[in-house]
Formats: structure tokens, sequence, C-alpha cells
């Protein structure tokens, strides 16, 4: 996933508990909670001005304790777990890290900045992709298999943003840069790449995959080709919009779900899919997209600069959250995860 204003994580909770007294079976009805997590900006000059958010059935509070940094980058739920990824200062170097519930895993402590962007949880397995700054000023797309690295380019500019695993296969997607101004969208499989764009002519601009979702019949990636929305599905390229961008795709059990924005100076959230492409609000972006049970999740931001706000929808229906303390001047989001305990 792309880091941009990306910014809430929904986690939706559901107990059940039961008791048995003879033939009586008496159950607990399942509470559902919204967990959504993202950022607070403060702007009156303090060091700390930019505050990990998680916001508990509408009520926020800080993700770390204070006087501790956090940015966070995505999150996924698994089993009764919550994986938020993400960075933290420490001295002159950024550090990849990641909680666990409210453990602190360090990811990379090497001398050189790094950045986790995407994760997937697999039996247990932790998969997280990102980046590692090099010397020179080069960045070089990075994974993490339960804490343990490898260097999926050796050469250029490169960027990972998604992963999924399937069949045992982790497939990655981001982008690599030939040194010469050109990106392109880049697919590792089990650490081979291959690019989505082999016939197309370099361009000076961006192209780059940001996440892929694959079952048993397709693969379905999305990204950006100099400023538009695209998908390639199984090899094949579609353009979703120009002037737009699209960050995340779901399953909903038919078919993908893919949310980005439309329109790069007048944004609007949108969710693209097979049936169609649902317009949500104006002056909006949807960042991620998730599905709980028949439930359709798609976090964002309404507005624009010091105005943004970390907002849902869920089935469309807009959702903006309350702000962490009345001197915070903007709030925004980054990823959703939908679990269930």
């Amino acid at each position: 996933m792309k880091i941009l204003v990306k910014s809430i994580i929904v986690v939706c909770i559901a107990a059940l508990y039961s008791c048995n007294s003879g033939d009586e079976d008496v159950s607990m009805p399942k509470e559902l909670q919204e967990v959504v997590i993202g950022y607070s900006l403060y702007d009156d000059g303090r060091e700390d001005r930019e505050v990990a958010t998680i916001w508990r059935n509408g009520e926020p509070s800080r993700l770390v304790k204070q006087g501790e940094n956090f940015f966070p980058t995505g999150a996924i739920a698994y089993g009764n777990d919550l994986y938020v990824i993400g960075a933290r200062n420490q001295g002159e170097k950024r550090q990849a890290v990641m909680l666990k519930n409210d453990e602190l895993i360090v990811l990379w402590e090497g001398s050189r900045n790094a950045a986790p962007k995407g994760i997937y949880v697999d039996d247990n397995d932790v998969h997280v992709v990102g980046i590692q700054m090099e010397e020179g000023g080069n960045q070089r797309a990075v994974y993490w298999k339960n804490g343990e690295k490898e260097d999926l380019a050796k050469e250029g500019n490169s960027n990972a943003e998604g992963v999924y695993v399937y069949n045992d296969k982790v497939y990655v997607v981001g982008g690599q840069n030939d040194n010469k101004g050109s990106w392109d969208p880049i697919l590792w499989t089990n650490g081979v790449s291959s690019s989505l764009e082999k016939n197309k002519p370099t361009s000076l601009g961006s192209r780059i995959a940001y996440d892929v979702y694959v079952d048993a019949n397709n693969i379905y990636i999305i990204g950006e080709d100099l400023r538009d929305a695209v998908m390639w599905h199984n090899g094949d390229r579609t353009l979703l919009a120009e002037d737009s961008q699209s960050f995340s795709i779901a399953y909903d059990g038919t078919t993908f779900n893919a949310v980005g924005y439309e329109d790069l100076f007048n944004r609007k959230a949108v969710v693209w899919s097979a049936s169609g492409t649902v317009s949500l609000d104006e002056g909006s972006t949807a960042n991620d997209i998730k599905f709980f049970k028949e439930n359709r999740y798609v976090s964002g931001v309404l507005g624009s600069g010091p105005d943004r706000k970390a907002a849902y929808w869920k089935n469309d229906e807009l959702i903006t959250l309350k702000k962490l303390a009345e001197d915070v001047s903007s709030y925004y989001a980054i990823a959703i995860s939908v679990y269930e305990r």
C-alpha cells in the first residue's frame, strides 16, 4: 500500500460466549466493535505533533504511550491478534517496526532507514514488505518473513507496496526504477520479478503497483500508470479511470473491489468493481477496503490540508471520527482491517 494520507484501520471485533445448564443453551449476543487507526496532527509547534491514534467504538486515544513515536503504515487482523506495521525514529534513523497487539517488534535494526508498507498473515507466518534505504540514496524493495529479511531487488531503486500469500506462494507488488527516471510496476512471485508492462515504451513518470489479491483463478493487481488508476487481471491491463489513483483491492466472494479516488484536483472517493463504479462523498479519498461477512468497509479521508478528517464508509454510509483532542488541527487515515473474536 502506498504511504500517503492513508490512515484508517477499521477493526470490527465480535465476541460470543455461551454456557450450558442441562438442556438449556444460553448464549450472549455478539458484540461488534469498530476500531480505527490513524494519525492526529497538532499545529502548536510541539515535538510530537504527529500522534498515532486509535479509535475504539468512536472514542479516540493514543496508539502508543505519550513520549513514544510510531508512524503506522498498515494493519491486518488474524485470529485474536491485531498487527500494525510502521516506523519509529531511533536517533537519526527511522526503524521498521510492528505492533502485535501491544508488543513492539523491531523488523530491521540496521544502520539505514527502513519502512514497512504492506502486511499479510497466513497460518501464523507474518509477511511484511517495504523499503530500505541504501548508501548513495537508493531505496530497495525488501520482504520480511517472521522477521527474516530478503532483498527483492539488487540494483537501482525499487519499492515493495503490497503482499498476498496463496497456496504457499508469496506475491509481492511494487515498482522498480532503472535510474533513468522510469518506474515500472513489478510483481515478485516467491522472489522472482516480472514487469507488468513488458511491452510498454519507457516513459518519464510513475508506474507502480500498490496492492494484490490472489485465488485459484485470479491474480488482481491495482496501481498507478502515469496518474491513471489501473488494474491488471491475470496480466491484462484495464484502465479504471483517468486522472485518478487506486490504492487497495479486496474480493467479495464474487468479484474484485478496488478503491481510490477520481479527479486529481477535486477528489472523490470511489469503489470500482465488475458491476460498476460507486462514488462516495465529494472532497474525499479512499485508501483501503476490507469485507466483514456481508459488509464492505472502506477507509479514507474527508477534506484536505488542515481540514482533513479521518473517516470510513460501512456499506457506503459515511462515518466521520472525532478528534483526539480539541487542539488537534487535522486527523486522517491509513488502512482498514476487519476481524471477529
